[in-house]
């Protein structure tokens, strides 16, 4: 496999807006997906794990196995497809970890719109976000942290830079745990997926100001330039608005 380029960015007009870049780091272990599918589309981020350049090779082979499985498969429950998607793609990189590639897996967020409905599957801390005029929706975290936010030991901001926030309890390749669910969606939402180079250098607060703008281009460089000034990690950001 090719190594990710440094840069890499998408961008279809008032729709879509996607850039990676290694940010803090020498070498980008992120991949993304932006794909048309069964009418609507598919955006995927994916954050690698492990030494020895393994980490760019989990990401990217979850994001070619979830686009190579996604062909084809139209009229399909996406939830169900999803799920099954997931589990092939860690079987995968399971079969890949071998010798100095041992224990490297991948997070993997993923959403599939389809009209004013979007299917989110997520293993691993990289996360989708829904923005209205707040945050109305964030994918939940397989972390340490997050368990300790849920049982009240931590607050948001204090995981944010909690030493344990990086401690995943999930990531394909490793650990297997997958939660899939639909939302509806309305006219002018923004759909945000970002990994975690990305989130843990920046509110939520700051992430709605920047996507006040009408212009999608605007609103994902913006963003996207504030947390490379602060960030220590790889960033990948996708922006899709809803028509």
């Amino acid at each position: 496999m090719e190594r990710v380029p440094e840069v890499r960015t998408r961008y279809i007009d008032g729709l879509v807006y996607a850039t990676s870049h290694s940010g803090g780091r020498s070498q980008n272990e992120d991949d993304f997906l932006v794909m048309p599918w069964d009418g609507g589309w598919v955006l995927a981020v994916a954050d690698g794990l492990g030494g020895h350049r393994a980490g760019d090779v989990a990401s990217r082979c979850a994001i070619k196995t979830l686009a190579d499985c996604l062909q084809g498969q139209t009229d399909r429950d996406p939830v169900a497809l999803l799920r099954e998607i997931y589990g092939l793609i860690h079987k995968s990189i399971k079969r890949y970890a071998q010798g100095e590639r041992a224990g490297m897996g991948t997070t993997l967020v993923t959403v599939c719109v389809q009209g004013h409905f979007a299917t989110i599957a997520s293993t691993g801390d990289s996360r989708a976000y829904i923005v209205r005029d707040r945050v109305t929706y964030r994918t939940r975290d397989h972390s340490v942290v997050q368990g300790f936010v849920e049982n009240g030991v931590l607050t948001e901001n204090e995981a944010r830079r909690h030493p344990m926030r990086n401690l995943l309890t999930a990531a394909l390749g490793i650990d297997l745990i997958v939660e899939v669910e639909t939302l509806s969606l309305i006219s002018g939402d923004t759909i945000l997926l970002a990994s975690d180079g990305f989130y843990e250098f920046i509110s939520e607060e700051q992430m709605v100001s920047f996507l006040h703008s009408k212009n999608l281009s605007e609103s994902g460089e913006g963003l996207f330039q504030k947390v490379l000034q602060e960030t220590t990690d790889n960033v990948t950001l996708i922006l899709y608005r809803v028509p």
